[in-house]
């Protein structure tokens, strides 16, 4: 359980782009005229954003993560995975902004939407899971597991259609 919140922190990232090969039409412009991007630009773009969010996490947590890992730590490891997730909700934040900044094409862009509403739904949620480790709240870890199953069974269909996996929120 507690890998599983503390990988939690760090549930955003990349995806697998596509190179077409020469018997295909030459790709869309990264850009069209109206100044929205072309479904594979926006894949390539986000996943760099999801990409640098992982790895901007990554480094965030590292020191708790080491300690868990290697059986150092001073007091609960419960403490240092809710350290973990608050400091995630904090270091998301300016990539869920470039994320939402990025313009898809006119087709995607309801989708695109609610598939960055429902990741930000899921980062809202880290605070709520620090303080619900941090007591030992065994109902509401139960009640953010349901909302985070919920939410990756919403964004899952939309990411596995565009190839954005590394942008998902993980289940608990």
């Amino acid at each position: 359980m507690k890998r599983a919140v503390a990988s939690l922190a760090t549930a955003v990232a990349a995806f697998g782009a596509g190179c077409g090969g020469a018997s295909e039409p030459p790709p869309p412009p990264p850009v069209t005229e109206d100044g929205r991007l072309s479904r594979p630009e926006l894949v390539r773009r986000a996943t760099e954003i999801c990409s640098r969010s992982e790895a901007a996490l990554a480094l965030a947590t590292r020191r708790g993560r080491e300690a868990i890992d290697e059986g150092k730590v001073t007091g609960s490891s419960d403490e240092v995975v809710a350290d973990a997730l608050a400091i995630g909700a904090k270091v998301i934040k300016p990539y869920q902004r470039r994320l939402r900044a990025l313009k898809p094409p006119r087709a995607d862009a309801a989708e695109w939407k609610r598939f960055l509403d429902r990741l930000e739904d899921a980062a809202a949620l880290f605070p709520s899971l620090a303080r619900a480790i941090r007591s030992s709240d065994g109902a509401k870890l139960n009640e953010l597991n349901t909302k985070f199953s919920r939410i990756a069974a919403d964004t899952r269909p939309f990411a596995e259609r565009y190839g954005l996996g590394r942008c998902l929120p993980e289940t608990v």
